[in-house]
């Protein structure tokens, strides 16, 4: 078991006792630990006013994907911390408000890691199965879609994939495939 905090002392702060993502907002006090799993870890970023950044996708027991912010001064102490699908109990992290158009599920907030926050490696014998839900659009209802910029997920075996064609003033490539499902 891996324990990543600022100072030993922290460690007997450490709550074993885990609350449930969706009860953690900005009216819990710091005194609450979680327990995720890594989904991505993407490279460090830089934000439109120069600043630099990580984040983080985590998921829940449940299936609540959340995201968790590393910035600056912080970077460094998370820099080999979080791989990918393992899992951890963090305590202590900053909860703010999602910006919607940020939003990656119904949980409205995001965490901000610092050096104060705790992040303990949850040790494993076996891995997690992560929760795993596709949405489909049924065949029969693609034609409401027809029109629209909106992107459907469909399930079906590739029959033929044509050759690739580029189009329009700015060279767009498109390719069409042909499916089928068992209908």
């Amino acid at each position: 078991m891996k324990l990543f905090m600022s100072s030993k002392s922290d460690k007997a702060k450490m709550s074993r006792q885990l609350t449930p993502v969706t009860q953690i907002d900005q009216t819990v006090q710091r005194r609450w630990t979680a327990a995720v799993q890594v989904l991505e870890c993407h490279h460090i970023l830089q934000s439109r006013n120069g600043s630099h950044y990580k984040r983080v996708l985590l998921i829940d027991s449940v299936g609540l994907i959340l995201t968790a912010l590393i910035f600056n001064d912080h970077l460094d102490h998370y820099a080999n911390i979080f791989r990918q699908y393992r899992r951890y109990r963090i305590s202590n992290a900053f909860v703010i408000s999602n910006d919607p158009k940020y939003a990656v599920s119904s949980y409205g907030y995001s965490w901000v890691l610092n050096n104060r926050t705790l992040v303990e490696e949850c040790p494993e014998h076996t891995p997690t199965i992560l929760p795993c839900k596709f949405d489909f659009t049924e065949f029969k209802n693609l034609y409401q879609y027809a029109e629209s910029e909106s992107l459907q997920n469909v399930r079906g075996i590739v029959v033929q994939c044509l050759p690739s064609l580029e189009q329009g003033v700015d060279l767009v490539t498109r390719r069409d495939i042909v499916i089928i499902n068992e209908e």
